[in-house]
């Protein structure tokens, strides 16, 4: 397989052919987890060109993770301890955060994603309480928030040895027909067992949260990562509304949003009520497969955090982009890269490749991916080594994104959002692999994105593109339909009454 669609093909002939959307444990269904583990892996073989490892030999690294967290987490929390939300019992809405999404702005950091969600119900006088996980714990915040990675890895921790009864009918063929269809390995029922049990745990425990705060919805980014499933799974236990709200490339070709056959009646336990989208083509996307379902409805609120740079006269906008912009060199074409993570390394040496043989005449903005910012020393040196300036790595890694690309002239990526982010801001862009131009297809149709996939190639578009006219046209803002979306959900959700008792930790 060479595209994300062949995989989602693949996937689709599985669910046509087997009873997936039987596969449960309790009240549990299991398919979600399972097609889009299948799915990653399929990814990772596909750009990494080997298998990934598969799940059991990653209990070393889950326990690595924990004991980082096991100390970063809480040092973060006493730095910042003015900002710890408390478990308090008043809040209308709790959001669980993905714990990458925070650009840095005056000193605090902002989560570009859930934040001006919650501010939209700061506007109607709503309470909310943000989760935060992953080790990463970034401080100081600009909304409190609670850590909870500390309690995550704990609970997977003590869960990974269980291995609950699963109803999986006609699991034998169905695995002869994956491996053949995949031409490798696939998740293992063992796999199923442990993950399934990690969900669970997980959701138990995100249930007794939800429980106390009386909450009314219950608020994602990215759902389908075990434990943003957990997260879905414990409130619709409780009868909340649950909402992911958009923070990346979405569409046909990513298979958490595109594509679902055989969805039972009522829809998947782990899937949300609602998917909060950018656009029209998000939400076409899911629309073709949720007819009549009644549930995983799409709703396009756009892209506050986007949108918020078509206003100049915001005092933070202009001072964002006079950083940006005096990170210029004079008299140069400025390239932006943003680099991707989980690739293989050859994805950025073609990139450094490039930028050398591009010359001195263009200027290279080098953007780490929020994963792996830590990195910034490492990846400067090695750009040094190679001739190329890496003076300016953290300041390309720490600015908001959306200043970088607006102060450029081109931007380059492996697959990265940022190229549509970019069209709408009407810069130009370079896509550097088969798969990007895929999800990009449409932009690299209209010519606003060229496809180039070796370092030759990448060089002669980079060129060619950062010699265009800007486009300058305004971003378009067509009304508050995020704060209308706050409004209208919170005119009919139920609110669940609070436990008198304290939730376990």
């Amino acid at each position: 397989m060479k595209t994300s669609s062949e995989i989602i093909d693949a996937l689709n002939t599985l669910e046509r052919q087997f009873p997936v959307a039987q596969w449960r444990s309790g009240d549990l269904h299991l398919w979600p987890s399972y097609r889009l583990r299948l799915y990653g892996n399929a990814i990772d073989r596909m750009l990494l060109t080997q298998a990934p490892p598969q799940t059991l030999g990653r209990l070393g690294r889950l326990a690595d993770r924990a004991a980082r967290a096991l100390w970063r987490v809480p040092l973060a929390a006493w730095r910042d301890h003015r900002a710890n939300a408390p478990w308090h019992q008043d809040a209308q809405a709790v959001f669980f955060s993905d714990g990458v999404s925070f650009t840095p702005l005056n000193g605090q950091w902002f989560d570009r994603i859930i934040d001006p969600v919650m501010q939209a119900l700061d506007r109607r006088g709503l309470h909310s309480l943000k989760l935060t996980p992953l080790a990463e714990a970034h401080v100081p915040r600009q909304r409190p928030s609670r850590f909870v990675q500390p309690a995550i890895d704990r609970i997977k921790l003590l869960a990974s040895r269980g291995r609950p009864a699963l109803e999986t009918p006609q699991w034998e063929t169905f695995e002869q027909a994956a491996q053949a269809a995949f031409g490798a390995p696939v998740p293992s029922r063992e796999w199923l067992q442990m993950q399934t049990a990690r969900l669970d745990a997980l959701a138990r425990w995100f249930g007794h949260r939800l429980q106390a705060t009386g909450a009314r919805c219950a608020f994602v980014n990215t759902y389908y990562s075990l434990e943003g499933q957990a997260f879905v799974q414990a409130a619709r236990r409780l009868g909340l509304t649950t909402v992911d709200v958009q923070h990346g490339m979405q569409g046909e070709h990513h298979a958490a949003y595109a594509r679902w056959l055989q969805v039972p009646a009522g829809g998947y336990s782990t899937l949300p009520d609602e998917f909060w989208v950018w656009g029209d083509t998000e939400a076409q996307a899911i629309g073709r497969w949720n007819a009549g379902l009644g549930t995983h409805r799409p709703r396009v609120t756009g892209n506050p955090w986007l949108q918020r740079w078509a206003d100049d006269s915001d005092p933070l906008i202009a001072t964002c982009l006079a950083q940006a912009g005096a990170l210029r060199r004079p008299g140069k074409r400025q390239v932006l890269a943003c680099l991707s993570w989980g690739l293989a390394d050859e994805e950025t040496g073609k990139l450094i490749e490039a930028a050398i043989q591009c010359g001195p005449d263009v200027a290279w903005w080098w953007r780490l991916h929020p994963v792996e910012s830590g990195k910034r020393t490492a990846f400067a040196a090695r750009l040094q080594q190679q001739g190329l300036d890496g003076s300016q790595v953290g300041a390309a890694t720490d600015l908001p994104l959306y200043a970088l690309v607006r102060s450029a002239d081109v931007v380059l990526a492996h697959s990265s959002t940022v190229i549509q982010e970019a069209a709408q801001l009407g810069v130009p862009s370079v896509v550097s692999s088969d798969y990007g131009a895929e999800f990009h297809a449409g932009l690299v149709h209209t010519g606003q994105a060229l496809k180039a996939t070796t370092p030759a190639a990448i060089a002669t578009a980079v060129r060619a593109m950062a010699d265009r006219p800007r486009n300058e046209s305004p971003l378009v803002v067509q009304g508050d339909l995020l704060q209308a979306a706050v409004d209208d959900l919170f005119k009919t959700a139920p609110r669940l009454q609070p436990r008198s008792e304290p939730a376990p930790a």
